[in-house]
């Protein structure tokens, strides 16, 4: 099945190594877009696994299965 999908926002659920990304984050600005210095890039493999929420119009959520991550 052939999909043309687009998103420019995740939520990534994290376990180990939760309590250091978030002291990393300690210093970013409440609004606006993240400092360069503060990103950190990701890549995320998995599969898309189930909706999650409810379709408002503009978006919906769909749980992702991650199988790996690097970063």
């Amino acid at each position: 099945m052939t999909m043309k999908l687009s998103s420019n926002f995740a939520i990534l659920d994290v376990e180990a190594g939760r309590t250091q990304l978030e002291k990393h984050f300690a210093t970013r600005p409440p609004t606006g877009p993240c400092p360069e210095a503060l990103r950190i890039p990701i890549t995320i493999t998995g599969y898309i696994d189930y909706p999650w929420g409810r379709n408002d119009g503009t978006s919906q959520e769909f749980a992702i299965v991650v199988e790996s991550l690097t970063t």
